[in-house]
C-alpha cells in the first residue's frame, strides 16, 4: 500500500494519521482482500478520509468512493486530504447524514475539532449509552441510500464500510429496499452489544452471513486485560452466501 498524504491540524488528525494502519488492522486487511478494479466503495463515517483513501488505491480509475462525513471539521480536513492524494480524484465526498429516513434532523456534535467521533443525528446518546451534552449542534439534512441509488446521485455500492457510532441499524433499514436486489459483495458494520443481534438478523434476513468479527487496537487490549468480550464493540464482516 502506498503512503497516504494527511496533513494534521489537531492531536486527534495527528493520531489517526500515526495509527491508520494500526489502528484498525482488521479492516486495512479487510479493505486489501475485498476491494478491487471497478468497485464502487462505500466509506459511511469516513471522518478524515483514511480508509477512504486507502480503498481509492484498489477501486482503479473505473471504480468510486463515496465518502460519507456529516461532520464540518471532518469534512473540510476529508476535502482537503483527497486533494493531497493522486487517487483522491475517485473519492466523492456526501456531507448529508445518513439514515432510515429522509428530512432535517439535529446533528449533535461531542467536539468541533477535526479527527473527533462520537456525533449523534437526533439523539444526544452516545454509542454507549451514555447521554452528553452537545457542544453545538447543526440541522442537518439527512437521507437513505435506498433514495441517492434511486435517484441516481450515487452509483450502487459493491463493497461498504459503515461505523458511525451506534447509528448503524438505522442507516442499514434505509438501504433495505435496495441492498437484497444489490450487487454489494460484502459489508463491514462496526456492532455494539445493544445492537449486534439486530444488526445480524438484519444482514441475515438480506442473503448476508457473517463470516468474522474482529477489534479495534484499542477493543483488543481491552480482551486482553479480561474485559468482558459482550461489552466490546466489534467490526463484523458480512458476505452474500
Amino acid at each position: 500500500m502506498k503512503p497516504l498524504n494527511v496533513e494534521t491540524t489537531t492531536d486527534l488528525e495527528v493520531w489517526r494519521a500515526e495509527t491508520a494502519l494500526t489502528k484498525e488492522p482488521g479492516t486495512v486487511k479487510w479493505i486489501q482482500a475485498q476491494t478491487q478494479p471497478g468497485d464502487v466503495f462505500y466509506d459511511i463515517g469516513a471522518n478524515i478520509g483514511i480508509y477512504a483513501l486507502m480503498a481509492a488505491e484498489y477501486v482503479g480509475d473505473e471504480g468510486q468512493v463515496y465518502a460519507f462525513e456529516p461532520h464540518v471539521p471532518n469534512a473540510k480536513s476529508l476535502l482537503n486530504n483527497i486533494t493531497l492524494n493522486p487517487g483522491g480524484a475517485r473519492i466523492q465526498v456526501v456531507t448529508s447524514a445518513l439514515h432510515n429516513e429522509n428530512g432535517f434532523f439535529p446533528f449533535n456534535y461531542s467536539k468541533l475539532k477535526a479527527g473527533s467521533s462520537g456525533h449523534q443525528l437526533a439523539t444526544t446518546t452516545g454509542e454507549y449509552g451514555r447521554v452528553f451534552v452537545p457542544v453545538a449542534t447543526e440541522l442537518k439534512h439527512s437521507v437513505t441510500i435506498e433514495w441517492l441509488i434511486r435517484h441516481q446521485v450515487i452509483r450502487p455500492a459493491t463493497l461498504i464500510k459503515l461505523d458511525v457510532d451506534g447509528n448503524e441499524i438505522l442507516i442499514l433499514q434505509g438501504m433495505e429496499g435496495w441492498i437484497e436486489r444489490s450487487a454489494l459483495r460484502s459489508i463491514q458494520v462496526e456492532v455494539h452489544p445493544v445492537d449486534e443481534v439486530r444488526v445480524t438478523q438484519f444482514m441475515e434476513r438480506h442473503g448476508f452471513r457473517l463470516i468474522q468479527r474482529h477489534y479495534t487496537a484499542y477493543g483488543q487490549a481491552a480482551l486482553e486485560q479480561g474485559y468482558n468480550v459482550e461489552s466490546i464493540p466489534a467490526n463484523a464482516v458480512f458476505c452474500r452466501v
